[in-house]
């Protein structure tokens, strides 16, 4: 039986942008989907990784 919503790739993405103060948009950004399926159960998530930057002031 399933123990909840599966992950969304736009809750990680909002996540990874809250992370890190001041983030505005992330740079070389990669997504990973990861399953790990063990004894009874499976666990899916989502792996988001990018470096945080800000617009620069006019």
């Amino acid at each position: 039986m399933p123990a909840g919503e599966p992950p969304s790739t736009q809750v990680a993405l909002e996540r990874a942008m809250v992370s890190r103060a001041g983030t505005e948009f992330l740079v070389n950004m990669t997504v990973e989907t990861r399953l790990d399926v063990r004894l009874g159960y499976m666990d899916e998530c989502i792996l988001v990784e990018g470096e945080a930057r800000r617009r620069l002031a006019p």
